[in-house]
């Protein structure tokens, strides 16, 4: 079984740590893997790029998700672009 998790920064594990930013073994990708490391017939892979938005993710799905041919998807994104309507 093939599980794969895409998502942006945090599925790829970047963390703010003493200041700096940088990627920790203690994302959400590692943390599964090691829960199913067990069971041999899992295999699961980190898809995740720092500083992605949900159009980024879209336009590589294709490469990142499909060309895997997963039987699981993992989707993560948080959207940080804010958009004010009817301010000054």
């Amino acid at each position: 079984m093939k599980i794969v998790c895409f998502g942006d920064s945090l599925t790829r594990g970047i963390s703010y740590v003493r200041g700096c930013l940088r990627i920790i073994k203690e994302n959400y990708p590692n943390s599964l893997a090691k829960l199913t490391e067990s069971l041999p017939f899992v295999e699961v892979l980190n898809k995740g790029v720092f500083n992605d938005n949900s159009d980024l993710l879209v336009s590589r799905i294709e490469k990142d998700v499909m060309s895997e041919n997963p039987d699981i998807v993992l989707i993560e994104v948080v959207e940080t672009t804010v958009t004010s309507i009817g301010t000054k």
